[in-house]
């Protein structure tokens, strides 16, 4: 072979490692778009509404389901709750759930991957408030008329509309991210382009938000007390979820959080969070799941959740 050739031989070679490279980044250096969304339906009782009360969003709207991460159950006296849930969580196909728990009397806390992050659905209607609150306080001021019936029907009756108008006054994303690092939430992430429902959290700051909300002495001050007087009033088909550990006498304020996604196969995250009191009970609860094929079937489960840490709080 020539020195020519050779030198020919060797520019072709460069071009076609040069046209890999580049081929390269065309391929890997964009991110995958995830696929279309549908959120619960809007009106009273949907859970995952978007700015307008609407079904669907554009698949650029939509966050991809995160990966599961190891659960792992608090050590010490939780130890038969975290063998009853991993057994709960071993059949295949399971739902995909977190766990919190802190009992105020003796201080003890209890978690089983409460650091994974699930969509909230209706949940997060307790963290707007609680900005709005927080805002209030701020301003000096009370909440108005039209402000506490926003607030009165989102939390009791779950409603979306009111929901995105409080998520509006709060001044959206910005606003609720705002309040959550006063409140000392690490772990949550305001909804996208206004999809308060898509908001991600876990089950260790929900306990958070909750603590937060019903000390007097925390950044709501007393005004607290208005979203613990709502949670302790839903209405009758939505007073599910954590309350299934509440025993004979005992008060519970509670907010439960429902919807499907489209790019999560239809199925199911169903979340319920709230506070147990009486004579000998003082326990904040945050059950996040995912993976239903029914809401019945959600709702059973995260009741079977409760049930569970109740027979833990009674041993």
């Amino acid at each position: 072979m020539t020195a020519r050739r050779v030198g020919r031989w060797r520019l072709a070679l460069c071009l076609v490692v040069l046209l890999a490279i580049l081929g390269g980044v065309a391929l890997f250096g964009r991110p995958a778009i995830p696929s279309s969304a549908s959120a619960g339906s809007a009106g009273t009782a949907g859970p995952g509404a978007g700015p307008t009360g609407a079904t669907s969003a554009t698949a650029e709207a939509a966050p991809s389901t995160p990966p599961a991460q190891k659960r792992t159950g608090s050590a010490g006296n939780g130890a038969a709750l975290t063998a009853a849930l991993d057994a709960l969580a071993a059949p295949g196909g399971a739902p995909d759930f977190a766990v919190a728990v802190l009992d105020h009397r003796t201080g003890a806390a209890y978690t089983f991957g409460s650091h994974e992050p699930f969509e909230t659905a209706s949940v997060v209607k307790v963290d707007i408030l609680a900005a709005l609150l927080l805002q209030a306080r701020h301003d000096g001021r009370t909440l108005t008329t039209e402000e506490k019936h926003l607030a009165e029907v989102m939390i009791r009756q779950s409603d979306n509309d009111a929901a995105t108008a409080l998520w509006s006054k709060i001044g959206g994303a910005a606003g609720l991210s705002a309040a959550d690092t006063t409140f000392g939430l690490t772990e949550t992430v305001p909804g996208p382009d206004g999809w308060w429902g898509w908001t991600t959290t876990t089950a260790s700051d929900q306990i958070k938000l909750l603590d937060v909300i019903s000390d007097p002495t925390g950044p709501l001050g007393e005004s607290g007390q208005l979203v613990l007087d709502l949670m302790g009033s839903v209405v009758d088909d939505q007073d599910w979820g954590v309350g299934a550990a509440a025993g004979r006498g005992e008060s519970i304020e509670l907010k439960n959080g429902w919807m499907t996604r489209a790019n999560q196969g239809d199925r199911w995250t169903v979340n319920s969070v709230g506070r147990i009191t009486g004579t000998r009970t003082d326990v904040t609860v945050a059950v996040l799941t995912r993976g239903h094929t029914t809401l019945s079937q959600g709702i059973a489960f995260v009741e079977k959740i409760a049930k569970l840490i109740r027979a833990q709080l009674d041993r």
